[in-house]
Parts: C-alpha cells; structure tokens; sequence
C-alpha cells in the first residue's frame, strides 16, 4: 500500500480528492473486483444560465457567403476581449442530461442573448432579434434562434469543461455554421452548413441532485497493453481500439476555408488554379468492451507522463481523393499535413471516468467516451505540423528538431506557421466537376492512435459535392459515412474473381493495401488500374529516444515490380501521385519479363499516401504477386502482397472466373 501511494505523489495526484472519490478501499481490491466500465453511474439533470457568448468569425468566410459584416449593437465590450459577443440573460436556462460529468446531450430550454446580430449583405441589413441558444440537431450540438423561432446558426464540435464543485461551465472551440434557414435568407442555399469561424460559451451551471462518487473502474488507469490482472498475465491486456464511427450526426464534413492568392479567395473554374485550404470536422468514440485501454491524450511540450514517458497524443490526417469514369480508377488529389490531438471532452460517456477525475483534466480519452474536434480546430495553425516527423507505425512525434522545438530542448519554440503551412495540399482543379465529368470526390479522415489494435476502424471515408458559387462549397448532405479507408470503398477487401482485387500487406513496420481493378476492351484488350495505399508503413531512422526522439526519415516504399510476360503488350501506362508535380512521376517501364514502377529516393510513397498507376495490355488478368521495394536499407528489402497481373499464355483464365488465388 505505502508503495502504491508513493507512486501516485509522484504522479502529483491529489490523494485527498482521490480518496474521496474512489475510497480507501478500492485502492487496496485488485482490479478483477472493480465495477465494468459498462456499469453507467445515475444521470444528472443539470441546468446552465447567465455568462457571455464571444464569437471570433473569419472575414475571409463571410465574404463567400456575401456578407460585407456581421455586427453585434449592445453587445459585450472588446477591450479586455477583442471579440465580439453577447451577455446571456438569467432570466432562463437550458438543460443537459450528464453522467460523471459527462455531458450527454442538452434537452431543453434556452439562454437568451441580449443585443442584436446584424449581417450586412450589400444595401440589405439582416437582423437577429430575440434570439436565444438552443438544443441543436443533435445530442451535443447547439443552435441560435430568433425571436420567431427561426434558426439562424448551427453550433456544433464543442469541447467544454464542466466542474462539479464549482459553478463554471464553458464550451469553447464550438463551430459556428450557417443554418439552412438563413442560407436560404442570405439567397445562398448552398451555405447551408458553412463554416464562418468558432464560438466560446461561458455560463454558471446548477445541479439538481447531488453529484455521486467517480466509478471505481477509473483507477488505476488501464494504460494499453498493460496486463488486466498483474497477478494472472494469462487474463491479457488492455487493448486500444478507438473507432471513428456514424454514430454523429455530423461526422466528417469538410469545408473549403480559402486558396492561396492574394486575396484569399478562390476564383473557381477557369481562374487561377490555385491551391485550397480545406479542413475536417471528425469525432471518434472509445470502445467499451471489458478490455478496452483509457488512451493518453497529453498537448505537447505538456510534460512527461504515463504509460509511454512522453507527452503522448493521437494524430490526425485526412486525404482528398477522385473517383474517376463512374469507378474506373481512383486518384488521391489532396492531403494534410499533421494534426496534433490536445485534448479530449469525454462526452457522451454514459458511464465513462469524468473530466475532472484525478490525473486526467482533459489528458485521457476513457473507454466507452467519445471525443470531437471541429473545422476550426483542425485549421488551428498552433496544432499543425508535417508528416516527415511521424514514425506512423508506433504512432510517435519526433519533437527533437521538430518544426516547434528545432534545437531540441524540449521547449515550444512557438514557431509562426502560416494560414497555408501544413495544409491540404489540394488545387481547384482536382474537384472541378467541368474538368472530371463522371467523377465523385471524397474525404478520407484517419486518427493515428498509439498501440490501436485496429488501424481501419479508426479511419473514415465520406462523399462530398463540389460546387463553386462565388465560393466552393463541398457539402456532404444525405451522403453515408463508411468506415476504412478510401481505398476499400473503390474495391472491397472481399471481392474475388479475375476483375478486380484488394489485398493487404501487414508487416511488423506498417501496412498497405493494393487495389486493381481490371476492365476488359472491346478490341479484346484489358485494361488495368491500379491503387497502391501507404497507411502507416515506414522504415523510419531515428537518433535519441522518447521524450527527445529525433525523426530522421520515415521514408515508405521505392518502387513496384510485378510480372509481365513477352507476349503481353504493353501501352496507355499512367501514374497519379496526387502532388500536381509531374517531373517527380514515378517511370512506368518494362524490363525483360518484369513490370516495374520505380521513383527515387526524394520521391517515396510515404505514409497516409496513395499512388496511382494504370496500363493497358493484352493479356487477361490472373493472381500474382508485386514486390514492393523499401526505400532504407535493410532486411527485408522488399515485400510481396497478392494482386492480379497479366497472364501468360500456357495457363490463361476465363476473365469471368470466380476463382480464388488458391
């Protein structure tokens, strides 16, 4: 006992606090004994009233909805805050159901907002009068209302923090959107949903019953891969499995913020083809099975702390691809740089470990909680970096020589990262419908989580519709979120046959999946599409070790050889890399009995990175293997993952066979 506690003071846990919520006595049960995390602690009808409402909303957003100004009359002053905002009456409040401090969705009532929303249009002068915040769509969202009931904004992606001993609640990082009433009002229906900047709430909250102890099952902290009972390693580990999932109304939209020009703006078809900024709203949810892992969710340059010795935190990528002539092939045409997680809400817990539970203040994700991060968020320059400084396969940031610590000294350097740093690297014309007719567009969004048993899950994929009005705007109404990759939405994982095939390589240093797709010609011909996906596969070189690792190269794959036989024609080749750079296009070339594929060593298929190759032959399609050659040095200095290749003459298939590749 005395040793436990020693290494909880170390740990800087509060012990009276921790006392007091879990009991003497559950420090001394081993962990066998303690509630599951499926046990749901009693509700708590919670009510918020009074505080202040501050918008902070991007100039550059209104304009491409033509709203010259949004003003605020007998609003909040902006000396000691320089945005604007509005008070919140006491005279209402608006309800949430919580459970552990966590908030599980908001019910009913209001917070009325005192002073007037003005949105000048031109000569035109919209006004919002009466309004209030409301419930929202769904469980975690918010909206403000008229006087008439009319919805104005939709108010959605909030992180908040809620304290059960004191009277403060706030919500900050919340998106604010334009509701469809409004577009309609503004003559932009297709604004509906747009993105004009982010909104903090701060309110006092009152509860109607007493708040209970914090679950038993919170500690000690069940870390992955930690055994579940030390005493029985037969019993296994903890396990993390994060899901991004369609459990959101919401999840994953995409928004088009601003090009790179003089002015910001995107002039669309036929201007300068100028490189977009676009960003993702996402939300992921722990699992909840009696092994799942609490994961670590420590800002950087926060300290260094359990299970990992680092300030560990998930990442966050997403890719833009096309699929090209009604599903023929598929092309990644965008992709971002690196999203650093900083912290999660743990809402919609049901059960979970709150917020304000000892060690954690926003730094675990607890099983069975769901956690968001909005538009603005990923758009946040101060949590954006490169994917050169990710070892992807053991989910590590090299922050030595990082673009925030560049000498190494475990201090944030506060670098000034631009507006177009570290962004989606995406042009106009990639989703410009004119120029790729029969063609649909898609967001693919991936949160890295360290020792993730299941990497697929935690990625999603979802269709949008470009369309430029003055502005681009990508909405993704009415389109059905999937769960995995892009790549398994082009080809499932599951076909067999001679026509199409998606196979996945799993090694020790990452995974990739190749995808073909195999269309017979009516002059007898075939032709073959390929899509070779990089998730998290890297060879990487590192000096130092964690906390101060330094990335040195986290190169992927070098080239692609598969067999070709002398009797097969060749022509019509292609390659897609997706960087609108083509002096760095992988060489399609033929060498004796041997299709190769090959870059150079400034030019690999890297992590979260799709390429794309297509050729036409003579030859019908049968199983083969493709090697895949690794950029470093090592053992093995390739790998062979299972596609299908052009047949030789002596063993030809039927092209409509349903065989396997035995």
């Amino acid at each position: 006992m005395r040793g436990y506690l020693a290494v909880l003071i170390d740990l800087g846990v509060d012990l009276r606090r921790l006392l007091r919520h879990i009991g003497v006595i559950a420090l001394l049960l081993p962990l066998s004994t303690l509630a599951a995390p499926e046990q749901a602690s009693a509700g708590h009808d919670w009510s918020v009233w009074g505080g202040q409402l501050r918008m902070r909303v991007d100039q550059t957003l209104l304009d491409q909805i033509g709203v010259d100004q949004l003003s605020i009359s007998d609003g909040l002053e902006t000396t000691s805050d320089p945005r604007p905002g509005m008070a919140i009456a006491d005279t209402s409040v608006l309800e949430f159901r919580a459970i552990n401090d966590s908030i599980q969705a908001f019910t009913a009532g209001r917070l009325p907002l005192l002073g007037e929303v003005t949105l000048h249009q031109g000569t035109l002068r919209h006004q919002l009068r009466g309004a209030s915040i409301q419930a929202g769509a769904s469980d975690l969202a918010l909206r403000i209302v008229d006087g008439n009931g009319a919805v104005w904004f939709e108010l959605d992606h909030l992180h908040y923090h809620l304290i059960a001993d004191s009277d403060e609640f706030r919500a900050w990082n919340i998106d604010l959107r334009v509701s469809a009433e409004l577009a309609e009002r503004l003559g932009q229906p297709l604004a509906a949903g747009h993105f004009l900047g982010q909104v903090e709430l701060q309110t006092r909250f009152r509860l109607s019953q007493t708040m209970g102890d914090d679950p038993p099952y919170c500690q000690p902290i069940r870390w992955p891969e930690t055994y579940i009972d030390p005493e029985n390693p037969d019993a296994g580990r903890y396990q993390a499995d994060v899901t991004l999932n369609d459990a959101f109304l919401n999840n994953l939209t995409v928004s088009a913020l601003r090009c790179e020009t003089p002015t910001r703006a995107c002039d669309g078809p036929g201007g300068t083809d100028a490189r977009m900024v676009i960003a993702p709203s996402a939300e992921l949810r722990n699992t909840n099975a009696a092994n799942t892992a609490a994961i670590p969710w420590y800002r950087k340059f926060s300290g260094v702390f359990l299970p990992y010795g680092n300030d560990q935190h998930p990442f966050l990528v997403w890719n833009i691809y096309r699929i090209e002539e009604n599903g023929k092939r598929l092309r990644q045409v965008g992709r971002s740089g690196v999203k650093h997680a900083y912290l999660t809400a743990n809402s919609g817990c049901n059960g979970g470990c709150p917020n304000t539970h000892p060690q954690n203040n926003f730094n675990i994700l607890w099983p069975n909680c769901q956690d968001t991060y909005g538009t603005g968020d990923n758009d946040n320059s101060t949590h954006l970096g490169p994917r050169s400084e990710i070892v992807p396969n053991a989910v590590i940031w090299g922050r030595c020589g990082s673009v925030y610590d560049v000498n190494c000294n475990g201090l944030n350097d506060f670098p000034t990262i631009g507006d177009f740093e570290y962004r989606t690297e995406l042009r106009e014309s990639a989703i410009d419908p004119n120029l790729h007719p029969q063609s649909s567009f898609h967001i693919e969004a991936w949160y890295l989580i360290r020792d993730d048993k299941n990497i697929f899950n935690s990625m999603g994929t979802r269709r949008f519709f470009p369309v430029y009005a003055s502005a681009w705007f990508l909405s993704t109404s009415g389109q059905d979120f999937a769960q995995g990759p892009m790549v398994d939405n082009w080809v499932s994982p599951d076909s067999v046959g001679q026509l199409q095939r998606n196979r996945m390589l799993a090694t020790t240093e990452g995974h990739l999946k190749m995808a073909v797709k195999v269309e017979p010609l009516a002059e007898g011909d075939y032709r073959y599409e390929y899509a070779l996906a990089n998730f998290d596969f890297a060879r990487a070189i590192t000096s130092g070790s964690e906390p101060n690792l330094r990335v040195l190269s986290n190169r992927g794959m070098l080239s692609i050889e598969m067999p070709l036989p002398q009797t097969a024609t060749l022509f019509d080749t292609d390659f897609h890399d997706g960087d609108h750079d083509p002096d760095n296009d992988w060489v399609i070339e033929r060498d004796g009995e041997v299709l190769r594929i090959r870059g150079d060593i400034d030019h690999t298929l890297d992590w979260a990175t799709q390429f794309s190759f297509g050729f036409r032959s003579s030859q019908p399609p049968a199983p083969g293997l493709a090697d895949l050659a690794i950029a470093e040095t090592g053992v093995p200095s390739s790998y062979a993952i299972s596609t299908l290749v052009p047949n030789r003459d002596a063993d030809v298939l039927l092209v409509d066979s349903m065989e396997d590749e035995g």
